[in-house]
């Protein structure tokens, strides 16, 4: 007997596939990695998470050059949601940094607040999830043209959180950055990881858990 036709879009309806660079079958949890990257069109400049590293930002990374203070509150989103999907588990952060000197040796210090939030467009509400802090990295520089580098790894423990059809995944990087004189910080954002300025890596990226049906 065939099916009753007012239920054949259902029956037939393509299902959502969902890929995962990792399953944790323990928790249940699909993991996802995404990638820190920059655009810029005609008018301004903007951030957004990839989800390959096949893509080319911007630019290579995101100078941070405040003498004191946060000088950058930086909302990275993912695409939109086209289905409700939810988060829960332990999120791992890698922020690529590095810092020049152009002159006289002097000390810095460099650290971030990162917050993985919820973002609805249509209404223009932000609902934060879970924030953290990293740990706060002292820089020295001998005098003119030395460099110093290294990476920020952090996690945080995310709530189980849903998140409805239209919904999008943000993540919010905020720099306090106290920079000596005539000293230089940057942060990497190249899902592509381009080598700058000498650098050899910078690639940004948060790995999100996201619950399976498994």
């Amino acid at each position: 007997m065939p099916p009753n036709p007012q239920l054949t879009k259902f029956i037939t309806a393509s299902p959502v596939i969902v890929t995962y660079d990792w399953k944790d079958n323990a928790n249940g949890t699909g993991i996802q990695t995404l990638y820190f990257a920059q655009y810029k069109d005609n008018t301004a400049v903007g951030y957004f998470l990839a989800e390959n590293t096949t893509i080319y930002s911007y630019t290579e990374e995101f100078a941070l050059d405040a003498y004191s203070g946060s000088n950058s509150d930086i909302n990275y989103d993912l695409t939109t949601f086209n289905t409700p999907r939810t988060i829960r588990g332990t999120a791992v952060l890698n922020i690529p940094w590095h810092s020049g000197s152009d002159g006289l040796g002097n000390t810095a210090t460099l650290y971030f607040i990162v917050k993985i939030r919820k973002w609805n467009s249509t209404t223009s509400t932000e609902t934060e999830i879970v924030s953290a802090t990293t740990e706060t990295k002292t820089i020295s520089h001998a005098g003119g043209g030395s460099r110093d580098g290294g990476y920020f790894c952090l996690t945080l423990d995310v709530p189980e959180t849903l998140f409805a059809e239209g919904e999008t995944l943000r993540v919010t990087l905020e720099a306090y950055p106290v920079n000596g004189a005539q000293i230089h910080s940057f942060h990497g954002c190249d899902p592509a990881n381009r080598q700058a300025a000498g650098v050899a890596d910078t690639r940004g990226s948060i790995t999100i858990p996201f619950k399976t049906n498994d």
